[in-house]
């Protein structure tokens, strides 16, 4: 697990049809350098915010599927 305030790198995600649409609708990409805020405890989703400020939630089976590397 990635600890709360920390910044990664998108280095790779799964080829599935489903999570690339939704990956896709979250307006990242690979190479994509972004920080993980908090770890919901609710639902284990990820508060993450982009380079440009942007917040997201990322949803917790929706982070099995993104491959990062600690910047």
């Amino acid at each position: 697990m990635i600890p709360d305030n920390t910044k990664v790198q998108i280095v790779r995600v799964s080829d599935n049809y489903d999570f690339l649409q939704y990956f896709g609708s979250l307006n990242l990409e690979i190479d994509d350098t972004i920080e993980v805020l908090k770890h919901e405890k609710f639902d284990n989703s990820l508060v993450v915010k982009k380079e440009d400020g942007t917040k997201l939630t990322i949803g917790a089976k929706a982070i099995d599927y993104i491959f990062v590397e600690l910047r």
